[in-house]
Parts: C-alpha cells; sequence; structure tokens
C-alpha cells in the first residue's frame, strides 16, 4: 500500500505564527508568497493537496526569518 512520510515541523499554523510575532499585512503577506511559490511548484509536478487551509501550512523560525511548510 503505497503511503507518504513527511517531515514533522514545529511551528505553529501560519494564522497563530503570524498573531503571535504581529506581522504587519507586508509581513504576511512575504509570508504568503512563499506559500503560493511552493503551491505553483507542487502543481507543476501533477501534485496537488486536497485540504489546503491555514491550519495545515506551519511556519518555523530558520536562520532567514520565518520559513512555511
Amino acid at each position: 500500500i503505497p503511503f507518504l512520510v513527511m517531515e514533522f515541523v514545529d511551528g505553529f499554523s501560519i494564522t497563530e505564527y503570524c498573531d503571535i510575532k504581529r506581522l504587519s499585512i507586508r509581513e504576511r503577506l512575504r509570508i504568503l508568497v512563499d506559500v503560493c511559490g511552493a503551491v505553483e511548484h507542487a502543481h507543476q509536478r501533477g501534485i496537488i493537496h486536497r485540504d489546503l487551509k491555514p491550519n495545515n501550512v506551519f511556519v518555523t523560525e530558520g536562520p532567514n526569518g520565518p520559513s512555511p511548510k
């Protein structure tokens, strides 16, 4: 039976992260642009996420700032 294994992401949902960090609209949009790029990348390869919602997008702190997963 095929299955998919994903990495464990220790972070907050995108909405929780933005609220906790009190991000401005511009900062929130920067994160959203990264999410859109990832979705585009997946779609170009025939991968479709059937349950894409804020609770399924996590944000972690990376060396270059917030990193959505």
